[in-house]
């Protein structure tokens, strides 16, 4: 869940979550937006922004105020990742009124999903905008070992299943244990073994002005807080807090 940049006149918020169709039988992921009363008890005015066979996780608004958001390809098989006619494994872009921004890499292209803005995800659990540049960075979570930061943009393929610094739940190697191809991006950072990142946040405060820049995210495997420093976009250190 996250409110709008207008929230204090708008009351508006934003909220990926999965549901069961009306069929009753198996899942339908949804984005949706509502209104929130002012006495914070209740919401009005409920639209589905977009939904589908779909594993949605974050949303995350962007400077000109359209919407990302981050979904999983999680079954084995993988083959939503690079499949451009499906919303998983993706970071989608829509209007929050739930319209496709024209502007969108692949709007206009046969069997594409319009609202795809990048491609070749895993799970990617957490979503943060450079404070310098804006972009969207992302923390994603492959299945064992393989955990990637990226910096993600319009159009570019990130690769998974096709290459991955990790293993699949059984052990077995991804797509032979391929870690490169061209076309397709490498992550800033990777993590073997996993770290199993749920949010992140750049650190843009000025009481500690020593991490002035840096990337802190939570780990759920080993109950820890990571803080990666940073200089020019890349990775020049690593330090795991909270561990205790």
């Amino acid at each position: 869940v996250i409110v709008d940049r207008d929230f204090a006149t708008n009351r508006t918020i934003y909220m990926t979550y999965t549901a069961q169709p009306e069929s009753g039988t198996g899942s339908i992921g949804r984005v949706a937006s509502a209104k929130l009363s002012a006495d914070g008890a209740s919401l009005t005015d409920l639209k589905v922004l977009k939904e589908g066979v779909m594993i949605p996780r974050r949303v995350a608004q962007m400077n000109d105020g359209t919407l990302l958001v981050l979904t999983a390809d999680i079954l084995p098989g993988y083959r939503n990742a690079q499949d451009v006619g499906s919303p998983n494994g993706k970071v989608l872009r829509i209007n929050t009124d739930g319209s496709i921004p024209q502007d969108n890499p692949f709007v206009g292209k046969d069997g594409h999903d319009a609202s795809v803005y990048a491609m070749g995800f895993r799970d990617a659990q957490g979503i943060a905008f450079h404070p310098e540049t804006g972009e969207p960075w992302i923390i994603e979570n492959h299945p064992r070992g393989g955990d990637e930061l990226n910096v993600v943009r319009p159009g570019l393929n990130y690769g998974f299943p096709l290459i991955s610094y990790g293993r699949d739940n059984d052990g077995s190697l991804l797509n032979g244990g391929k870690t490169a191809q061209d076309g397709l991006e490498q992550p800033v950072h990777f993590w073997t073994p996993s770290v199993a990142f749920s949010g992140m946040a750049f650190y843009t405060g000025d009481k500690l002005k020593a991490w002035t820049g840096d990337v802190f995210m939570g780990g759920l495997s080993g109950q820890q807080l990571v803080r990666l420093d940073m200089q020019d976009g890349k990775v020049v250190g690593e330090e795991k807090l909270l561990r205790d």
